[in-house]
């Protein structure tokens, strides 16, 4: 008698249903949910969506077959799935064996809407082939994503007590045209992993690890570059170890971003850079030096500590420069501190506190 009545009988024995060719402009699905009008997709009144396919079963036992959706300028869905459990979705159990979707930069922008930055281009097209299998909380999947930008894949498995793995493997993935700017940013090829348990950032304690086989950052490819570290609640530490035949470095550090327990603390040993042949200069520029800060406190704007660089070697045209400590400095500290330095390359007058 009534859309309210019909929500709240919905449930069925058996469906038997063969859909050819339904099709429904947005205004259609505001009629049963006029919330929905709040996104960017819904907004586009003239848009038309198609549905073909069988869905058959009861409410708690859906089996789907060839359905397939097409709606904006050039999007598909195509899949066969079993879902049993609804209509409670959160522990419903979900079988996605062979999901297809399409679709490009124009609907894209249409559904994410202005959530956006100005300076992040999204790929002409999109295409992806995954598996889901599993509830909302614990499940296994696979997906295998192509683009106009690169490739991806991914696989994650999360059992009931959130224990999980994943692995992201990109292939050859522009982040120059991501990022707009192609002159700084360029193709990256990486393998990223991560296992551990707890799915919030209260919870978490991951470890984590990456291997870019390709890194292009301002007209350089980087290479031998990884980094190991481990992810519990707010606090992140690890080491990045670079080995390039122009840059060699070991970094270790961590971040604490914990309410009331704010904390930094890194040592950079670099020891070697060609700036030159990594073009950030012009002329025949190489330096090492050794870099470390520990600063602690409640807030960011609260932070105690200290920091400095030391064992500095410049080196420029047949000449090397030697200056044992370039900087050392005692951050936010109640007694007023002062230090000077006079080298053959620089000076410096630091005083305040």
């Amino acid at each position: 008698t009534s859309l309210e009545t019909f929500a709240k009988s919905y449930k069925f024995s058996n469906l038997n249903l063969n859909m050819r060719n339904v099709t429904f402009s947005s205004p259609d699905l505001l009629y049963f949910n006029p919330k929905l009008i709040e996104q960017s997709f819904f907004e586009n009144k003239t848009n038309i969506t198609t549905i073909t396919g069988l869905i058959s079963g009861s409410t708690n036992n859906l089996i789907g077959k060839n359905l397939i959706v097409k709606t904006g300028a050039n999007s598909l869905l195509e899949t066969d799935f079993k879902i049993k459990g609804l209509p409670g979705y959160e522990t419903a159990f979900f079988d996605f064996t062979n999901l297809k979707i399409h679709t490009g930069q124009k609907d894209m922008m249409i559904i994410v809407g202005s959530s956006i930055p100005e300076n992040i281009e999204l790929p002409e097209n999109i295409s992806s082939q995954l598996t889901f299998k599993g509830q909302m909380k614990s499940f296994k999947s696979i997906a295998n994503i192509t683009s106009s930008f690169g490739d991806a894949n991914l696989s994650v498995s999360v059992d009931k007590d959130e224990k999980f793995s994943g692995k992201v493997k990109l292939s050859n993935f522009d982040m120059g045209r991501l990022l707009k700017d192609t002159i700084m940013y360029g193709p990256v090829s990486l393998t990223a992993e991560a296992n551990g348990q707890g799915l919030n950032v209260k919870t978490i304690n991951a470890k984590i690890k990456i291997e870019p086989t390709q890194l292009y950052l301002n007209q350089y490819n980087y290479k031998h570059l990884t980094l190991n570290g481990t992810v519990t609640g707010r606090q992140f530490e690890g080491k990045i170890k670079l080995n390039d035949e122009n840059a060699v470095f070991d970094l270790d550090g961590l971040v604490n971003l914990n309410p009331g327990q704010k904390q930094i603390r890194f040592k950079l040993d670099m020891k070697g850079c060609d700036l030159q042949q990594l073009h950030f200069t012009k002329d025949d520029l190489r330096i090492s030096f050794v870099a470390s800060a520990d600063l602690k406190g409640k807030s960011a704007n609260e932070m105690n500590g200290t920091a400095g660089i030391t064992n500095v070697i410049v080196a420029s045209n047949g000449k090397k420069y030697i200056l044992d400590n370039f900087l050392s400095a005692s951050i936010n500290d109640s007694i007023q501190s002062e230090r000077n330095i006079s080298s053959a390359l620089i000076g410096i007058n630091y005083s305040g506190t």
